[in-house]
């Protein structure tokens, strides 16, 4: 009696693995590397200039508002992250995507940390190290740009009309 609940439970373990396993590579989505696309050089400006112009304007620390912070984040999160991550650069501006893609870490940081903080000097501190570490890596990133390409870029604001 007590080997054959111990091999109906073993068996049923077994098979629960299995259909898990099975369940799970069909459930799973396979990674895409990263794509080549057409007009790698302009889509890398717009992202630049997104990232360039949030580090710029949270750089400030102080008076900036809840709405501006969540577009920022959603900025971030929708269009420049998928572009660093997804997108595969020509060898030309692989220096400049890795730079942007090391910019987009500090950047979200930062704006999480001005969403979040306190009005006590100690927050303002630490608001001002991450939006310095984010306006530091966006400059780095704009000054490979300009070792690839050798135009430096200028953008305009991207603030949404409150």
């Amino acid at each position: 009696m007590h080997r054959s609940l111990v091999t109906l439970l073993v068996t049923s373990l077994l098979t629960l693995c299995t259909a898990s396993v099975i369940l799970a590579q069909d459930v799973t989505p396979t990674p895409q590397p990263p794509q080549p696309i057409d007009d790698y050089e302009g889509e890398a400006l717009i992202q630049l200039g997104n990232l360039r112009n949030v580090a710029g304007d949270m750089y400030q620390v102080i008076g900036i508002s809840d709405n501006v912070l969540a577009f920022y984040a959603e900025l971030m999160q929708d269009q420049v992250a998928p572009f660093v991550s997804g997108v595969e650069p020509p060898a030309e501006f692989a220096a400049f995507h890795t730079r942007l893609f090391l910019a987009l870490r500090p950047c979200g940081s930062a704006n999480t940390i001005l969403q979040s903080m306190d009005s006590d000097v100690f927050s303002y501190l630490v608001a001002a190290s991450y939006t310095q570490a984010c306006y530091a890596a966006v400059s780095d990133a704009s000054a490979e740009w300009s070792h690839a390409t050798g135009t430096a870029p200028i953008f305009a604001s991207i603030l949404p009309s409150e």
